[in-house]
């Protein structure tokens, strides 16, 4: 099980500023509200690594660097009531919606060969998506305050 010492949510680093910053940013700004209403709450992310490298012209060794094939995301709430989700979108352009990628813990395990060590049921549950208000990207609008930018997804 995962400790509070070893992973929370940072106060000035967020999951926008290490993975594709558009949906990102609004997945991020429904966490942070999540936590709000959690006791506790616990995120992890994460790459799946690829096999295409990149590198930098500006760099003068041109070192290269491997480009994931998707971001992931596991979010565990302990109190009130233990729930999980996993998220796993691949990297590529057009993805402004994470709900579409949201799935069990157990199934992200599956795919990706991480192991997050929660309570099996708690793993195995399909996420509920209206225990877990999701805020989306229609379109971008840069320099919007978040309200404008990541607008609450309508249940559905």
């Amino acid at each position: 099980m995962f400790s509070p010492a070893t992973i929370a949510i940072p106060e000035r680093v967020g999951i926008a500023d290490i993975s594709r910053p558009t949906a990102q940013r609004c997945f991020e700004a429904s966490i942070r509200e999540w936590a709000a209403t959690s006791e506790t709450t616990f995120v992890v992310v994460g790459t799946v690594r690829g096999t295409t490298t990149i590198f930098s012209t500006r760099d003068p060794k041109r070192v290269k660097i491997n480009v994931p094939t998707h971001y992931i995301a596991m979010v565990y709430r302990a109190k009130p009531t233990p729930m999980a989700i996993g998220v796993m979108v691949p990297n590529n352009a057009g993805h402004l919606d994470v709900r579409q990628f949201i799935t069990s813990v157990h199934d992200l395990e599956q795919k990706t060969d991480y192991r997050f060590q929660l309570p099996q049921a708690v793993a195995e549950n399909t996420p509920d998506l209206a225990k877990w208000p999701t805020r989306i990207l229609d379109h971008e609008f840069f320099n919007k305050d978040i309200d404008v930018q990541c607008p609450h997804a309508p249940l559905s």
